[in-house]
């Protein structure tokens, strides 16, 4: 009579030390881009300045002026 052998599949196994070591990375990566803003974020201010001819009551003179500052 022979004996059937089973094996066992062997999962990852990680300790509670490992999983608290990543959470405590996670937390800094997230605290370091939190305080950095991206480079995409900026405050558009805009203001306009027309001249307006009176006889023809249209436009003589459009200015625009555009200023973006990084937040």
């Amino acid at each position: 009579m022979s004996r059937a052998l089973v094996r066992r599949k062997q999962g990852i196994q990680i300790s509670g030390e490992t999983i608290i070591i990543i959470a405590l990375a996670a937390l800094v990566i997230w605290w370091i881009m939190k305080r950095q803003p991206a480079a995409g974020q900026y405050l558009n201010e805009e203001k306009w300045s027309i001249d307006w001819d009176e006889k023809t009551m249209l436009p003589k003179t459009v200015t625009i002026h555009r200023n973006a500052t990084r937040q």
